[in-house]
């Protein structure tokens, strides 16, 4: 006894044969021809044109088109067998209104009297010729509800080629027709189209998509997919414009990453990823698993929050730095020192020195003022001076003091005050920056530009 194949199952619901005297059929046939949600008119904008373009293509893998562009009759021999056959998705530029016009007609079984085409259709019995029909119509549905007022008017000044009359009287549209009508109007040509997305591909960053890596790398494969759509041709380049794009990245983890993935690939260093999916498996993977949320805690440098904070910070540490300039001023550098330390403003003289500092009558150091002084006679042309710093010190940046690791004792207090008020004035400014946003390592590293800017060191 002969084995049963068991039944087809078909795992899209558009596949199948739609009857529309049931209602479920035609809910089926209401969302394959439904449209997209955002309309378009036909123009050759190049935004506007990728976006539909995108869309057409899903809808025609989603709603099943196959059979009413694929393998589309248009050319025959002189016994009437076919020698040429035209997908329009693919084959859009190079075939002729003209020829598909033919085509569909043949579709229809219309009749042609003396090179005239008859838009009435003709009934036929073929189920594949039917489907064929059928599924032609939907197309055309779907992108009628695709477009704009504007776009409606524009294709229907066209309708003498795609409109036909069915033997019931009402009027149906040839969507196979309507599809190679659209491309034509909004895809420029192929050597036009390609270039314009491989310079998107080199220009590409993730400012772009709001700094988000993963976004921009599903761009650009998406440019790339189209690129060898057309073509017909792997793009060799990608992944070269992909590292370039990353690099970009304003997360220094994953810029660091990114680079270092870029010269193991160059290089060919054993264990280093071999395949375009496995780069871009890994820097998704890298981007996902740990830049994505440091990203979205991190402040837009552009944000009017972060430049008021920047700039009231930087006005805090300018006025602070001259006030530290004063203290340097009123331990009595000499005038080089001043000049090095940037405590000196041309007008220091000596009676801007308290007289007990100017004579070493209280030992060679002493508890006065708040503050712990040491006796130092490299001061005053060699006379000496009271000051802040250990005589062993004496020409170095405050920042380099070294004798509290020798005497246990600060330079500048006897409890060592103000190298605790350094530590304290620090930790508060980075607490202000890491609580508006800042992470610890971008505020640390302003703090240290700041600083450097105003020739300031907190002590």
């Amino acid at each position: 006894m002969a084995e049963i194949p068991p039944p087809t199952l078909t795992l899209n619901p558009f596949a199948s044969p739609i009857d529309l005297t049931t209602a479920g059929g035609q809910k089926t046939f209401t969302r394959a021809t439904a449209g997209s949600s955002e309309k378009f008119s036909l123009t050759n904008d190049p935004t506007n044109a990728e976006n539909f373009k995108q869309l057409i293509d899903e809808a025609c893998k989603r709603y099943c088109w196959g059979p009413a562009i694929d393998d589309i009759p248009v050319e025959w021999d002189m016994n009437g067998n076919v020698t040429r056959t035209v997908n329009i998705m693919k084959d859009f530029r190079s075939i002729t209104l003209a020829e598909l016009v033919i085509a569909t007609g043949q579709r229809f079984d219309c009749e042609f009297a003396d090179n005239v085409h008859d838009f009435r259709i003709v009934n036929t019995a073929d189920p594949a010729e039917n489907l064929a029909r059928f599924r032609s119509v939907l197309v055309g549905e779907w992108i009628l509800n695709s477009l704009s007022d504007d776009g409606r008017k524009t294709l229907r000044n066209n309708a003498k080629y795609f409109e036909y009359k069915n033997t019931d009287g009402s009027i149906v549209n040839d969507g196979a027709t309507i599809l190679l009508l659209v491309l034509q109007k909004i895809m420029p040509s192929t050597k036009v189209g390609v270039t314009t997305k491989k310079s998107k591909l080199m220009a590409m960053d993730p400012s772009k998509h709001n700094q988000d890596v993963g976004l921009m790398i599903v761009a650009m494969e998406t440019l790339k997919t189209r690129i060898e759509a057309e073509t017909g041709k792997d793009y060799d380049d990608f992944l070269l414009h992909l590292f370039t794009a990353c690099c970009k990245s304003t997360n220094s983890s994953f810029c660091r990453f990114a680079t270092d993935l870029k010269s193991d690939w160059e290089t060919d260093k054993p264990g280093s990823p071999s395949t375009e999916s496995e780069v871009i498996n890994l820097l998704n993977a890298k981007w996902n698993n740990e830049c994505v949320g440091a990203q979205k805690d991190a402040p837009d440098p552009k944000d009017p929050k972060y430049l008021a904070l920047f700039t009231a910070l930087t006005t805090s540490v300018q006025a602070l730095s001259q006030k530290v300039q004063t203290i340097q001023r009123s331990n009595g550098g000499s005038g080089s020192e001043k000049s090095k330390y940037g405590s000196g403003t041309g007008n220091f003289t000596h009676h801007d020195i308290a007289e007990w500092r100017k004579k070493n009558n209280l030992g060679d150091e002493v508890t006065k003022d708040g503050k712990h002084h040491y006796w130092c006679d490299k001061h005053l042309d060699g006379n000496g001076l009271y000051v802040t710093h250990h005589p062993l010190d004496h020409g170095k940046h405050p920042r380099d003091w070294e004798h509290t690791k020798r005497n246990g004792k600060s330079s500048s207090g006897g409890s060592g005050n103000d190298s605790s008020h350094k530590l304290q004035l620090n930790e508060t400014m980075k607490a202000a920056l890491t609580s508006n946003g800042l992470s610890a390592e971008k505020a640390e590293s302003l703090l240290t530009s700041l600083q450097q800017e105003n020739g300031l060191d907190f002590w």
